[in-house]
């Protein structure tokens, strides 16, 4: 199953930054508190509703208040429907307990972002009982964190089918908290630059991971609603953070659609995303022979020298986690050989003649002039960015 990836790097001034590798990390930056110690503070006063986090940017709407830390069953923002359910049971039984005294600053939904981030890099400390802690904390302070809610699912769910289901429910849950802020014009006036702004990330997030299970039910019907998510991920973000061309490329190219791979490589002309570069290559090959590959084949091959071996299927693609992504390393390779995964099934005779282009070596840069495409890759002068192992 394939998980986040991020490019490490180093920004103008030469400095490492810890966010570059971090997903959420640029976000906790935006806001510079510290949730774990708060949180240790709340333990041992006693209540979770007396911390006061920072006031946000949104202004008095986003504030919270009993009722959102104990929403009406009944209230269409509860339920989703409007319908009344339980009737007046509910209030009967809150009526009948003490009264909690919320803060006027106490913002709910914000503060269960911050602990589903500290829960993000709880889990990329291998920390999961500290992880899954913060998550169900964060989930109880505001059913629309979307972040704490994917991290449970991936966490307990593996069957494909049922993390369909999870994670077409945590988008809708984001996308309806995202009307609840912002009304329904949010959406209209922000889609394309969605990226942009913070509060919906997190849908996009759940967007990723629910192409990815659409992915691993592994059926031509799956792929296809995989490629209409990846699809609304692009809608949404026309730059594309996450990275979700990459892997559409590939599903267009492995389901027979190359008008739509065209209009994507179009859309994304200068794209340097080496899923996109091999994606170009390949769909020269197929609609217009070997000679129009060959001729994009060695500006492919050398942004990454390890990649014809993973593409064409002479080095094994090693399973497990592949963590943060180096440029011009095995592990670019790899990301790009699980991307164009599909598209290679259903194109063998683009990988034998890859094979025969380069032979093909483990990590893919042995005798790379060899074949009967001799010379059409040409060993890389200086490989793009830091090499990995």
């Amino acid at each position: 199953m394939k998980k986040w990836r991020f490019v490490e790097g180093q920004i103008a001034d030469g400095a490492p930054h810890s966010f570059l590798r971090h997903p959420l990390g640029f976000e906790r930056a935006l806001r510079r508190t510290s949730v774990l110690s708060s949180f240790r503070r709340l333990c041992t006063r006693g209540s979770l509703l007396r911390m006061a986090s920072k006031k946000t940017t949104r202004g008095a709407a986003n504030r919270a208040n009993p009722a959102e830390l104990h929403p009406d069953p009944r209230s269409k923002s509860a339920s989703g429907s409007g319908a009344p359910r339980g009737g007046g049971a509910v209030a009967a039984v809150m009526s009948r307990l003490p009264v909690v005294e919320v803060p006027a600053d106490f913002d709910a939904r914000q503060t269960a972002q911050d602990f589903a981030w500290e829960a993000m890099e709880a889990r990329a400390k291998g920390d999961e009982e500290l992880m899954l802690a913060l998550c169900a904390t964060a989930s109880v302070l505001h059913r629309g964190c979307v972040d704490a809610q994917s991290m449970l699912i991936d966490h307990f769910v593996d069957q494909p089918d049922k993390r369909v289901l999870l994670f077409t429910k945590a988008v809708e849950i984001g996308v309806d908290d995202l009307v609840e802020q912002f009304g329904a014009k949010f959406l209209a006036e922000h889609m394309g630059d969605m990226w942009h702004e913070l509060e919906a990330r997190p849908t996009l997030r759940a967007m990723s991971e629910l192409s990815f299970a659409y992915e691993a039910v592994g059926t031509p019907d799956a792929y296809d609603r995989a490629i209409a998510v990846a699809e609304e991920m692009l809608r949404w973000d026309g730059e594309d953070h996450i990275g979700a061309r990459g892997l559409l490329i590939g599903w267009y190219l492995g389901r027979g659609r190359h008008d739509d791979a065209r209009a994507l490589l179009t859309r994304y002309e200068d794209d340097g995303l080496l899923s996109m570069m091999w994606g170009r290559v390949l769909l020269a090959f197929i609609t217009e022979g070997e000679e129009a590959a060959a001729r994009l084949l060695p500006e492919a091959a050398a942004c990454n020298l390890h990649a014809v071996g993973y593409l064409s299927g002479a080095a094994k693609i090693p399973k497990g986690e592949l963590g943060a992504i180096n440029v011009g390393g095995k592990t670019e390779a790899i990301d790009a050989a699980e991307s164009l995964e599909l598209a290679m099934r259903a194109n063998p005779a683009f990988r034998k003649w890859l094979r025969a282009a380069g032979r093909g070596g483990a990590g893919g840069g042995a005798d790379v002039g060899a074949g009967p495409v001799a010379g059409v890759i040409a060993p890389a002068k200086k490989p793009r960015g830091r090499s990995g192992k």
